[in-house]
């Protein structure tokens, strides 16, 4: 009894047992080469700088740190030249700074994502897309600005009814001001932490928006279109 043996034409035979890999040879055309040195360079001249500011920033603030000591963290006051000071007003103002801003700009982002991903028409994504991602290119200097000569005055009024109907809750509250007085300034409103942490909001809202997009836009299409197919909704 014999046994046909077929044999496929143009079919790769298989490596032996003892074959090594193929090593992969590096190009050799100059421009590479140029191109991976400036890389290279670059990349290890950016840490270098980083290094020397952080060494450089360390070392002028050893003498301060070491003279204040861990109440540098808990301290209110600032009188360098009585050696009482410390960061606790900053350090403070900063964390609220954060938190209004992440209020806004966390639902803002979701769902100005969730639009552009799920939503908006083939023809505006795009657009949409450039917009956010122009806009997450704009210099914080230049959101500052605009916060403080354009923003700022047009949320008074904001500030000063939440004080006026929301004051019991203290974090709405404005020490030292009547907010029913209509003599009342507007100092105690303006630089606000509230003003602030919305600017800082809208900071940070494009390029939040623009992770939450990519993260969005990563679902396999065939697992959406089984969920679809399952009963699922566009939301979920």
């Amino acid at each position: 009894m014999t046994t046909a043996t077929t044999t496929v034409v143009g079919a790769p035979e298989p490596a032996e047992r003892g074959d090594a890999p193929r090593s992969l040879a590096k190009s050799g055309d100059p421009a590479d080469r140029i191109f991976r040195g400036s890389a290279r360079g670059a990349g290890a001249t950016v840490l270098l700088v980083m290094t020397l500011v952080g060494v450089f920033l360390g070392g002028r603030a050893l003498q301060a740190l070491t003279d204040a000591g861990p109440d540098f963290l808990t301290t209110s006051a600032w009188e360098p030249d009585s050696h009482h000071f410390g960061i606790a007003t900053v350090l403070t103002g900063t964390v609220l700074i954060g938190a209004v801003a992440i209020v806004f700009a966390v639902p803002l982002a979701a769902g100005t994502a969730l639009y552009i991903t799920e939503y908006a028409p083939r023809r505006l994504k795009q657009t949409l897309i450039s917009l956010v991602d122009l806009m997450a290119a704009v210099p914080s200097v230049v959101y500052g600005l605009w916060g403080l000569f354009l923003f700022q005055p047009s949320v008074v009024g904001l500030s000063r009814w939440l004080t006026t109907y929301f004051g019991w809750f203290p974090l709405f509250a404005v020490d030292g001001d009547s907010p029913r007085d209509p003599l009342s300034p507007n100092t105690f409103y303006t630089s606000s932490t509230f003003i602030a942490g919305m600017v800082v909001a809208l900071m940070v809202t494009p390029i939040a928006c623009s992770v939450m997009r990519e993260a969005f836009a990563q679902a396999p299409p065939g697992e959406r279109e089984g969920a679809f197919a399952l009963g699922a909704t566009q939301w979920g």
